[in-house]
């Protein structure tokens, strides 16, 4: 597995990558899949921010999805949120489970004994991390600027595999950033009230149309307060000149359990 966290150095990983995985003769498919939730700051110190909450459960296992199915993947995901083949290590439901399998012997060797349960789903995702770790690149942000920057030279370097690329944004992306100029030169006060003014931000995926045009599958995650609103942005969302090929639109209440595809000639 690859994983770079410094700009300056990721257009080097990410050629080292393609090399590792023999994509020099053009023959590959790769998949971009962003994950997690970006933090917009309020201060020049990001001491308080707006986050953008997501687990990054969803992205992460459409990333085991791919890497099974032969893709090689480029997981951008945020800090701290779920990554491939990890999340029966880390159960929010379970947070000890994980040291509670653990003994220490006289010798101070460990002993491993899990529950029969929790050994199957170790054993399940440890086979899948050692068969398919070759294939999947991560990389990290916590910031919009961050996530933004780093979206930009991925783009950028796998422009050149053309309808061989294919994103799935399920990142939970601001829209909205403040500038510069007005970001809290120091810690906000409570003794003050503030104002907070956003500045809209173009879509992502408009950059990835203006750079590689419509030779990549794109497709986009939505999120509404309810289902009317969820059908017409997915309908927006799939229109010229940022078009996605798919959205895929769930609301507030039934993230998990229900979801719609649509597509320019369908809808599920």
């Amino acid at each position: 597995m690859f994983c770079d966290s410094n700009l300056e150095s990721l257009e080097e990983s990410l050629e080292k990558f393609f090399s590792m995985n023999g994509t020099d003769g053009g023959e590959c498919k790769i998949i971009i899949i962003t994950s997690g939730g970006t933090t917009v700051n309020l201060d020049h110190f990001g001491i308080r921010f707006i986050d953008n909450f997501s687990t990054g459960t969803r992205g992460s296992e459409i990333a085991e999805f791919f890497l099974m199915n032969d893709y090689l993947v480029i997981f951008i995901s945020r800090r701290n949120c779920n990554l491939p083949f990890l999340k029966s290590l880390f159960n929010n439901d379970k947070p000890y489970q994980l040291l509670d399998s653990f003994s220490v012997t006289n010798d101070s060797s460990f002993k491993f004994e899990p529950t029969e349960e929790f050994k199957s789903l170790v054993l399940r995702d440890l086979n899948s991390y050692k068969q398919y770790k070759s294939r999947l690149f991560l990389q990290y942000f916590t910031t919009l600027s961050e996530y933004r920057e780093s979206l930009n030279v991925i783009i950028k370097c796998c422009n050149k595999f053309k309808e061989n690329v294919a994103y799935c944004l399920v990142a939970a992306a601001s829209d909205f950033k403040f500038s510069y100029d007005s970001l809290m030169k120091e810690k906000f006060s409570s003794k003050n009230v503030v104002n907070l003014v956003l500045e809209p931000l173009p879509k992502v995926r408009k950059m990835i149309r203006e750079i590689c045009g419509d030779y990549p599958m794109l497709c986009c995650f939505k999120m509404s307060t309810n289902e009317s609103d969820g059908e017409k942005s997915s309908r927006e969302m799939l229109l010229k000149p940022t078009a996605a090929d798919m959205v895929q639109a769930h609301s507030t209440i039934y993230s998990r359990s229900s979801v719609t595809y649509s597509r320019k000639d369908s809808r599920t």
